[in-house]
């Protein structure tokens, strides 16, 4: 969505940017849309970290719209970890307003979903240019794949450009699997990088954070330099540590007898046959199996029940970022078939959808 509001309180050529500090979205676009759509009770689901500033949004809205016509704008309490994770409209409600992700192709398409996708700022200049030149250089590289996550991909066209300039072809990958946007990335789906593995000879993940990088690198093979153009931070990843948590994580289930196999009901994670196949593998194994079937997971659900490990079916993350916060150790599918020697470790991959 595009254009934005005309709010004296907002910033940045009116992108809304007045609501969320560093971020920008279509506010006119959203209001427009809702118009358009005749919505007069509207639900939006955002993640935990923007709950606050989107109470001030919703007042804002309220004004905009209805022109004496009553319309209710709500907030969900529910978390919001991806376009995988869309609320249907509670009953009394006309439809979603589901901000921060991309659409995801199948989810939330009744016609009862807005997506609103949040984009970081993008600053006359960039930070940290020289330290991703001067790393891409050290090791030879010519041809370099890019890639980001939704919130950076104003970002990839002066990187593109940056890196032309100094002599680096880059390379942007089409959209496919669950990306809508060439170059985009989720955690559990690396299409556009995969589309490019072979012509590229490194890639490079423009944003935060360390667990899209790695999986880049996992599932291409390449290495990845992690660049954030807003702090001017640039490192290689190490995704051989990564591994090695995980070769430590299917050790400690190595005995376990009785095992939950988490299936999701959020509209993306939903994975009953993958599950399904969980069971008969871990049962074909000499192994107990039970299934839990739930919206969220937490350690607290599992507290005091007699089950030695898990392997979820739901988002990677339950098992890559939140297998800390467990008591017993949590795998993907792909982590138990080597467990029981379905796979090896050189045939190792990040869970994709």
């Amino acid at each position: 969505m595009g254009a934005g509001d005309d709010a004296e309180e907002m910033d940045g050529e009116n992108m809304g940017e007045g609501f969320f500090p560093g971020f920008q979205f279509d506010l006119d676009g959203l209001i427009g849309e809702i118009e358009k759509r005749g919505w007069k009770r509207v639900i939006f689901q955002v993640p935990d970290g923007l709950k606050k500033e989107t109470v001030r949004l919703l007042v804002h809205i309220s004004k905009k719209i209805g022109d004496g016509v009553k319309t209710i704008f709500a907030l969900s309490t529910s978390p919001a970890f991806g376009a995988c994770d869309v609320i249907s409209p509670p009953a009394g409600f006309d439809g979603v307003v589901h901000m921060g992700h991309a659409p995801m192709p199948g989810i939330g398409g009744s016609g009862g979903t807005i997506f609103v996708e949040m984009r970081r700022v993008v600053p006359e200049e960039l930070a940290g240019t020289e330290r991703l030149i001067f790393a891409l250089g050290e090791i030879g590289a010519s041809r370099v794949g890019l890639t980001a996550t939704v919130q950076y991909l104003d970002f990839l066209r002066p990187v593109k450009e940056i890196l032309s300039e100094h002599g680096f072809e880059a390379v942007v990958g089409d959209s496919g699997g669950r990306a809508v946007h060439p170059g985009q990335v989720l955690g559990c789906s690396f299409h556009p990088a995969l589309v490019v593995r072979d012509v590229v000879d490194v890639f490079v993940f423009v944003g935060d954070g360390v667990f899209h990088p790695v999986g880049v690198s996992i599932s291409t093979g390449k290495r990845v330099l992690r660049y954030d153009p807003l702090s001017g931070f640039c490192e290689y990843v190490n995704a051989e540590d990564f591994v090695k948590k995980r070769m430590l994580a299917v050790a400690r289930a190595s005995d376990a007898r009785r095992w939950g196999v988490l299936v999701s009901t959020k509209p993306g994670q939903h994975r009953p046959s993958i599950a399904f196949n969980v069971y008969n593998l871990l049962v074909e194994n000499g192994m107990e199996a039970i299934v839990f079937v739930g919206d969220t997971f937490s350690p607290e659900m599992f507290l005091g029940l007699d089950v030695e490990a898990f392997v979820s079916t739901a988002c990677p993350r339950i098992a890559y970022d939140d297998a800390a916060l467990y008591k017993r150790p949590v795998l993907t599918p792909q982590e138990l078939e080597i467990l029981v020697g379905k796979r090896t470790w050189d045939d190792y991959s990040p869970d994709f959808f």
